[in-house]
Protein backbone atom coordinates (compact mmCIF):
# COMPACT_ATOMS: atom_id res chain seq x y z
CA UNK A 1 0.00 0.00 0.00
CA UNK A 2 3.18 2.74 0.96
CA UNK A 3 4.66 2.00 -2.63
CA UNK A 4 1.40 2.58 -4.39
CA UNK A 5 0.62 5.60 -2.11
CA UNK A 6 3.89 6.78 -3.49
CA UNK A 7 3.37 6.27 -6.88
CA UNK A 8 0.40 8.37 -6.67
CA UNK A 9 1.80 10.95 -4.83
CA UNK A 10 4.31 11.00 -8.05
CA UNK A 11 1.99 10.89 -10.65
CA UNK A 12 0.06 13.50 -8.70
CA UNK A 13 3.18 15.82 -8.77
CA UNK A 14 3.61 15.73 -12.46
CA UNK A 15 0.28 16.28 -13.70
CA UNK A 16 0.80 20.32 -13.82
CA UNK A 17 3.68 19.07 -16.32
CA UNK A 18 1.97 16.10 -18.24
CA UNK A 19 -1.30 14.42 -18.14
CA UNK A 20 -1.70 10.92 -16.67
CA UNK A 21 -2.06 9.22 -20.03
CA UNK A 22 1.25 11.48 -21.26
CA UNK A 23 3.09 9.88 -18.11
CA UNK A 24 2.43 6.30 -18.61
CA UNK A 25 3.67 6.72 -22.88
CA UNK A 26 6.99 8.38 -21.51
CA UNK A 27 7.03 5.77 -18.89
CA UNK A 28 7.82 3.02 -21.47
CA UNK A 29 9.47 5.40 -23.83
CA UNK A 30 12.16 6.32 -21.36
CA UNK A 31 12.45 2.73 -20.16
CA UNK A 32 13.04 1.24 -23.85
CA UNK A 33 14.87 3.76 -25.38
CA UNK A 34 17.45 4.76 -22.44
CA UNK A 35 16.47 1.90 -19.74
CA UNK A 36 15.38 4.69 -17.14
CA UNK A 37 13.54 2.68 -14.33
CA UNK A 38 9.54 4.41 -13.90
CA UNK A 39 10.90 5.86 -10.44
CA UNK A 40 14.38 7.26 -11.99
CA UNK A 41 11.68 9.27 -14.11
CA UNK A 42 10.17 11.07 -11.90
CA UNK A 43 13.30 11.37 -9.84
CA UNK A 44 15.04 13.42 -12.03
CA UNK A 45 12.12 15.11 -13.21
CA UNK A 46 12.63 14.16 -16.50
CA UNK A 47 8.57 14.64 -17.02
CA UNK A 48 9.26 18.21 -17.07
CA UNK A 49 12.66 18.37 -18.75
CA UNK A 50 13.50 19.61 -21.89
CA UNK A 51 17.01 17.52 -21.96
CA UNK A 52 18.02 15.63 -25.20
CA UNK A 53 17.81 11.87 -24.93
CA UNK A 54 21.67 11.84 -24.95
CA UNK A 55 21.87 14.08 -21.86
CA UNK A 56 18.91 11.84 -20.42
CA UNK A 57 21.14 9.02 -20.86
CA UNK A 58 24.07 10.28 -18.65
CA UNK A 59 21.92 9.86 -15.52
CA UNK A 60 22.71 6.73 -13.30
CA UNK A 61 19.95 4.97 -11.99
CA UNK A 62 20.35 2.65 -9.41
CA UNK A 63 17.15 0.33 -10.88
CA UNK A 64 18.30 0.46 -14.27
CA UNK A 65 19.97 3.41 -16.75
CA UNK A 66 21.89 3.17 -20.15
CA UNK A 67 24.72 2.64 -18.53
CA UNK A 68 26.19 1.00 -14.84
CA UNK A 69 29.89 0.98 -14.36
CA UNK A 70 29.29 -0.46 -11.11
CA UNK A 71 29.02 -4.35 -12.85
CA UNK A 72 32.53 -3.52 -13.72
CA UNK A 73 33.34 -4.16 -9.62
CA UNK A 74 34.14 -7.52 -9.34
CA UNK A 75 32.03 -9.18 -6.23
CA UNK A 76 35.81 -11.05 -6.34
CA UNK A 77 37.04 -7.87 -4.32
CA UNK A 78 34.21 -6.75 -2.77
CA UNK A 79 35.62 -7.54 0.26
CA UNK A 80 38.93 -5.64 0.39
CA UNK A 81 36.99 -2.74 0.37
CA UNK A 82 34.07 -3.46 2.43
CA UNK A 83 36.33 -4.50 5.70
CA UNK A 84 38.00 -1.43 6.97
CA UNK A 85 40.86 -3.09 8.68
CA UNK A 86 41.12 -4.86 4.97
CA UNK A 87 41.15 -2.13 3.33
CA UNK A 88 43.31 0.16 5.28
CA UNK A 89 46.48 -2.86 4.78
CA UNK A 90 45.99 -2.77 1.80
CA UNK A 91 46.29 1.10 1.46
CA UNK A 92 49.27 1.29 3.31
CA UNK A 93 50.98 -1.29 1.48
CA UNK A 94 50.20 0.27 -1.92
CA UNK A 95 52.19 3.67 -0.59
CA UNK A 96 49.09 5.52 -0.37
CA UNK A 97 49.05 8.19 2.95
CA UNK A 98 46.24 7.19 5.30
CA UNK A 99 46.13 7.29 8.84
CA UNK A 100 48.02 4.87 10.78
CA UNK A 101 45.54 1.54 11.50
CA UNK A 102 46.15 0.93 15.17
CA UNK A 103 43.86 -1.25 16.74
CA UNK A 104 41.67 -4.45 15.04
CA UNK A 105 39.18 -5.41 17.47
CA UNK A 106 36.45 -8.32 17.79
CA UNK A 107 35.55 -11.78 17.80
CA UNK A 108 38.04 -13.03 15.30
CA UNK A 109 41.06 -10.73 16.16
CA UNK A 110 43.50 -11.14 18.42
CA UNK A 111 42.02 -8.12 20.55
CA UNK A 112 38.71 -10.02 21.37
CA UNK A 113 38.02 -9.33 25.23
CA UNK A 114 36.91 -6.44 26.87
CA UNK A 115 40.27 -7.39 29.05
CA UNK A 116 42.68 -7.31 26.30
CA UNK A 117 41.42 -4.15 24.94
CA UNK A 118 41.41 -2.18 27.85
CA UNK A 119 45.50 -3.60 27.75
CA UNK A 120 45.42 -2.59 24.28
CA UNK A 121 43.96 0.86 24.69
CA UNK A 122 45.98 1.87 27.28
CA UNK A 123 49.40 1.91 24.96
CA UNK A 124 47.94 4.61 22.36
CA UNK A 125 48.88 8.25 23.66
CA UNK A 126 47.59 9.84 20.93
CA UNK A 127 43.94 10.88 19.35
CA UNK A 128 42.00 8.28 17.83
CA UNK A 129 38.68 7.42 15.86
CA UNK A 130 36.71 4.26 16.61
CA UNK A 131 34.81 2.94 13.47
CA UNK A 132 32.17 -0.25 12.56
CA UNK A 133 35.08 -2.72 10.69
CA UNK A 134 32.61 -3.21 7.79
CA UNK A 135 29.99 -0.53 5.56
CA UNK A 136 28.77 1.86 7.97
CA UNK A 137 27.25 4.90 6.15
CA UNK A 138 29.24 7.69 8.45
CA UNK A 139 27.32 5.42 11.38
CA UNK A 140 29.28 4.17 14.69
CA UNK A 141 32.13 6.31 14.37
CA UNK A 142 33.63 8.22 17.47
CA UNK A 143 36.51 10.61 17.38
CA UNK A 144 38.23 10.62 20.89
CA UNK A 145 40.73 13.67 22.15
CA UNK A 146 43.45 12.18 24.37
CA UNK A 147 44.72 13.87 27.55
CA UNK A 148 46.57 13.10 30.48
CA UNK A 149 43.81 10.80 32.20
CA UNK A 150 42.71 8.90 29.05
CA UNK A 151 40.47 9.76 26.35
CA UNK A 152 37.42 12.13 25.82
CA UNK A 153 34.56 12.44 23.66
CA UNK A 154 32.91 15.44 23.42
CA UNK A 155 34.70 16.37 26.22
CA UNK A 156 33.65 14.02 28.27
CA UNK A 157 35.73 11.20 29.73
CA UNK A 158 35.30 8.00 28.02
CA UNK A 159 36.83 4.49 28.49
CA UNK A 160 37.45 1.27 26.58
CA UNK A 161 34.48 -0.25 28.55
CA UNK A 162 32.04 2.92 26.62
CA UNK A 163 33.66 2.30 23.35
CA UNK A 164 33.47 -1.50 23.56
CA UNK A 165 29.43 -1.10 24.67
CA UNK A 166 28.87 1.24 21.54
CA UNK A 167 29.78 -2.18 19.32
CA UNK A 168 28.61 -4.81 21.17
CA UNK A 169 25.78 -5.58 19.09
CA UNK A 170 28.54 -5.97 15.96
CA UNK A 171 31.68 -7.22 17.83
CA UNK A 172 31.23 -10.17 15.31
CA UNK A 173 32.48 -7.97 12.83
CA UNK A 174 34.59 -5.76 15.17
CA UNK A 175 35.61 -2.45 14.73
CA UNK A 176 39.08 -0.87 14.51
CA UNK A 177 40.88 1.85 16.10
CA UNK A 178 43.06 4.28 14.02
CA UNK A 179 45.17 7.26 14.38
CA UNK A 180 42.57 10.67 14.19
CA UNK A 181 43.84 13.52 11.75
CA UNK A 182 43.88 16.66 11.39
CA UNK A 183 42.09 19.53 8.64
CA UNK A 184 44.15 21.66 7.00
CA UNK A 185 43.35 25.06 8.94
CA UNK A 186 41.14 26.50 5.80
CA UNK A 187 38.76 23.26 5.73
CA UNK A 188 38.66 23.00 9.68
CA UNK A 189 37.36 26.43 10.10
CA UNK A 190 34.15 25.58 8.53
CA UNK A 191 33.19 22.99 10.84
CA UNK A 192 36.35 22.07 13.48
CA UNK A 193 34.69 18.99 14.91
CA UNK A 194 34.34 16.69 11.46
CA UNK A 195 37.36 16.01 9.05
CA UNK A 196 36.14 17.93 5.78
CA UNK A 197 36.75 15.55 2.87
CA UNK A 198 36.64 15.89 -0.62
CA UNK A 199 34.55 12.72 -2.22
CA UNK A 200 36.61 12.42 -5.63
CA UNK A 201 34.13 9.61 -7.36
CA UNK A 202 36.16 8.18 -10.90
CA UNK A 203 35.29 5.51 -13.24
CA UNK A 204 37.77 3.76 -16.09
CA UNK A 205 36.67 3.53 -19.21
CA UNK A 206 37.50 1.33 -21.84
CA UNK A 207 40.66 3.23 -22.96
CA UNK A 208 41.73 2.07 -19.27
CA UNK A 209 41.61 5.85 -18.28
CA UNK A 210 40.52 7.14 -15.04
CA UNK A 211 37.33 10.21 -15.19
CA UNK A 212 36.33 12.41 -12.39
CA UNK A 213 32.53 12.36 -12.05
CA UNK A 214 32.08 16.16 -10.64
CA UNK A 215 34.30 16.54 -7.36
CA UNK A 216 32.63 17.47 -4.32
CA UNK A 217 34.00 18.83 -0.53
CA UNK A 218 31.73 17.80 1.92
CA UNK A 219 31.60 19.56 5.83
CA UNK A 220 30.08 18.55 8.25
CA UNK A 221 27.82 20.63 10.14
CA UNK A 222 25.58 20.78 13.93
CA UNK A 223 28.57 19.22 16.03
CA UNK A 224 28.69 15.89 13.92
CA UNK A 225 32.26 13.92 13.56
CA UNK A 226 31.37 12.94 9.84
CA UNK A 227 30.91 15.35 7.24
CA UNK A 228 28.36 12.68 5.16
CA UNK A 229 24.92 13.75 4.41
CA UNK A 230 23.53 10.83 5.93
CA UNK A 231 24.59 13.21 8.55
CA UNK A 232 23.04 16.21 7.25
CA UNK A 233 26.05 17.11 6.05
CA UNK A 234 26.46 19.95 3.49
CA UNK A 235 28.16 19.50 0.15
CA UNK A 236 29.51 21.60 -2.36
CA UNK A 237 30.45 20.91 -5.94
CA UNK A 238 34.13 21.96 -6.72
CA UNK A 239 34.98 23.36 -10.33
CA UNK A 240 38.39 22.17 -12.24
CA UNK A 241 40.52 24.51 -9.85
CA UNK A 242 38.85 22.92 -6.84
CA UNK A 243 37.02 25.97 -5.97
CA UNK A 244 33.63 25.65 -4.40
CA UNK A 245 30.54 26.55 -5.46
CA UNK A 246 27.15 27.15 -3.22
CA UNK A 247 26.79 24.81 -0.32
CA UNK A 248 23.88 22.45 -0.30
CA UNK A 249 21.86 20.02 2.08
CA UNK A 250 19.36 17.67 1.04
CA UNK A 251 17.29 17.13 4.37
CA UNK A 252 16.38 21.24 4.47
CA UNK A 253 16.61 21.59 0.74
CA UNK A 254 18.78 24.44 1.74
CA UNK A 255 21.39 26.24 -0.15
CA UNK A 256 24.44 27.69 1.83
CA UNK A 257 26.96 30.03 0.59
CA UNK A 258 28.00 30.38 4.10
CA UNK A 259 28.30 27.52 6.33
CA UNK A 260 25.02 27.61 8.89
CA UNK A 261 26.81 26.91 12.49
CA UNK A 262 30.52 28.33 12.20
CA UNK A 263 29.28 31.43 8.90
CA UNK A 264 32.75 30.84 7.35
CA UNK A 265 32.39 31.37 3.52
CA UNK A 266 31.49 28.07 1.65
CA UNK A 267 31.23 29.70 -1.87
CA UNK A 268 34.15 30.53 -3.80
CA UNK A 269 36.35 29.05 -1.28
CA UNK A 270 39.96 26.97 -2.50
CA UNK A 271 40.68 23.99 -1.67
CA UNK A 272 44.23 23.60 -0.56
CA UNK A 273 46.43 21.07 -2.17
CA UNK A 274 43.57 19.99 -4.85
CA UNK A 275 46.07 19.01 -7.37
CA UNK A 276 47.37 17.07 -5.19
CA UNK A 277 44.31 15.31 -4.28
CA UNK A 278 43.43 14.40 -7.96
CA UNK A 279 47.11 12.92 -8.69
CA UNK A 280 46.70 10.89 -5.49
CA UNK A 281 43.15 9.33 -6.38
CA UNK A 282 44.65 9.09 -10.36
CA UNK A 283 47.65 7.31 -8.87
CA UNK A 284 45.55 4.74 -6.31
CA UNK A 285 42.69 3.96 -8.72
CA UNK A 286 45.09 2.85 -11.01
CA UNK A 287 46.55 0.74 -7.96
CA UNK A 288 42.87 -1.02 -7.91
CA UNK A 289 42.76 -1.29 -11.72
CA UNK A 290 40.51 -4.44 -11.21
CA UNK A 291 37.91 -2.27 -10.65
CA UNK A 292 35.92 0.09 -12.68
CA UNK A 293 34.63 2.76 -10.48
CA UNK A 294 35.32 3.96 -6.85
CA UNK A 295 34.41 6.77 -4.68
CA UNK A 296 37.66 8.31 -2.74
CA UNK A 297 37.04 10.18 0.40
CA UNK A 298 40.50 12.40 0.67
CA UNK A 299 41.13 14.44 4.05
CA UNK A 300 43.37 17.45 3.23
CA UNK A 301 45.67 18.40 5.93
CA UNK A 302 48.57 20.80 6.54
CA UNK A 303 50.59 18.39 4.78
CA UNK A 304 48.90 17.33 2.13
CA UNK A 305 45.75 14.79 0.96
CA UNK A 306 45.12 11.52 2.89
CA UNK A 307 43.29 8.67 1.61
CA UNK A 308 40.30 8.08 4.50
CA UNK A 309 38.80 5.39 2.54
CA UNK A 310 37.88 3.93 -0.63
CA UNK A 311 34.10 2.77 -1.94
CA UNK A 312 33.24 0.60 -4.46
CA UNK A 313 29.10 1.52 -3.90
CA UNK A 314 28.65 5.33 -3.87
CA UNK A 315 26.01 7.38 -3.53
CA UNK A 316 24.94 8.97 -6.85
CA UNK A 317 20.99 9.90 -6.57
CA UNK A 318 21.35 13.06 -4.30
CA UNK A 319 23.95 14.29 -5.94
CA UNK A 320 22.54 13.47 -9.62
CA UNK A 321 19.03 15.81 -8.40
CA UNK A 322 21.46 18.43 -7.46
CA UNK A 323 23.92 18.79 -9.87
CA UNK A 324 22.39 17.05 -13.04
CA UNK A 325 23.78 14.25 -14.77
CA UNK A 326 27.60 12.45 -13.27
CA UNK A 327 28.52 11.17 -16.72
CA UNK A 328 29.64 13.08 -19.83
CA UNK A 329 28.86 12.00 -23.88
CA UNK A 330 33.05 11.60 -23.71
CA UNK A 331 32.75 9.14 -21.13
CA UNK A 332 30.10 7.24 -21.57
CA UNK A 333 31.54 6.44 -25.25
CA UNK A 334 33.89 4.74 -23.36
CA UNK A 335 31.24 2.40 -21.29
CA UNK A 336 28.62 -0.67 -22.33
CA UNK A 337 25.22 0.46 -22.89
CA UNK A 338 22.61 -1.41 -21.15
CA UNK A 339 19.38 -1.84 -22.96
CA UNK A 340 15.74 -2.25 -20.75
CA UNK A 341 15.97 -6.42 -22.14
CA UNK A 342 19.95 -6.92 -21.71
CA UNK A 343 20.95 -8.88 -18.15
CA UNK A 344 23.46 -7.06 -16.18
CA UNK A 345 24.78 -7.37 -12.69
CA UNK A 346 22.12 -5.49 -9.88
CA UNK A 347 24.76 -7.00 -7.24
CA UNK A 348 24.98 -3.00 -6.28
CA UNK A 349 21.77 -2.26 -6.01
CA UNK A 350 20.27 -4.80 -3.86
CA UNK A 351 19.34 -3.50 -0.83
CA UNK A 352 21.31 -6.00 1.51
CA UNK A 353 24.27 -5.46 -0.37
CA UNK A 354 26.17 -4.64 2.65
CA UNK A 355 24.41 -6.75 5.40
CA UNK A 356 26.89 -9.73 5.51
CA UNK A 357 30.37 -10.10 4.78
CA UNK A 358 29.09 -12.47 1.88
CA UNK A 359 26.52 -9.98 1.07
CA UNK A 360 22.68 -10.60 0.63
CA UNK A 361 20.99 -13.57 -1.36
CA UNK A 362 21.73 -11.79 -4.51
CA UNK A 363 25.02 -12.47 -4.10
CA UNK A 364 25.47 -15.36 -2.93
CA UNK A 365 23.22 -16.80 -5.50
CA UNK A 366 25.54 -14.78 -8.29
CA UNK A 367 28.68 -16.30 -7.33
CA UNK A 368 27.16 -19.74 -6.89
CA UNK A 369 26.18 -19.22 -10.32
CA UNK A 370 29.77 -17.78 -11.88
CA UNK A 371 31.60 -20.80 -9.62
CA UNK A 372 28.93 -23.66 -11.54
CA UNK A 373 29.82 -22.44 -15.21
CA UNK A 374 33.65 -21.41 -14.10
CA UNK A 375 33.91 -25.15 -12.74
CA UNK A 376 31.57 -26.45 -16.34
CA UNK A 377 34.50 -24.31 -18.68
CA UNK A 378 37.10 -25.98 -16.47
CA UNK A 379 36.22 -29.17 -16.62
CA UNK A 380 35.61 -28.85 -20.80
CA UNK A 381 39.22 -27.67 -21.18
CA UNK A 382 40.07 -30.63 -19.25
CA UNK A 383 38.27 -32.86 -21.33
CA UNK A 384 39.48 -31.53 -24.64
CA UNK A 385 42.94 -31.47 -23.15
CA UNK A 386 42.93 -34.98 -22.38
Amino acid sequence: MRRLKNIGELIKAALPYKSRPQQVYELFEHKFRINTSFRDYYRFGFYKSDESWTEKSMYLGPHGSRYWPFEGNSLRYDRLFVIKSMQKCILMGAGLPTPRLLLKVGAEYPVNSLEKFREALEQIDIPVVTKFDGGGGGGNIYALERNATGFAYDGEPVDADWIWEKYQGQIERGFIVEERIENHPVLGALHPNSINTLRLNVVKTADRKWHFLKPLLRIGRGGAHVDNMSARGVFAALDENGVARIGYCKYDDNEYAVHPDTGMQIEGLQVPFFKEALELVVYGSKTFGFMQTLGWDIAVTANGPMVIEVNTGWNFESLQQRLGPLLTPEIAAGLTPRAWFTPWDKTHMYPNYLRKYRGGWWQRLMAARRRYWTERLRARADTSGT
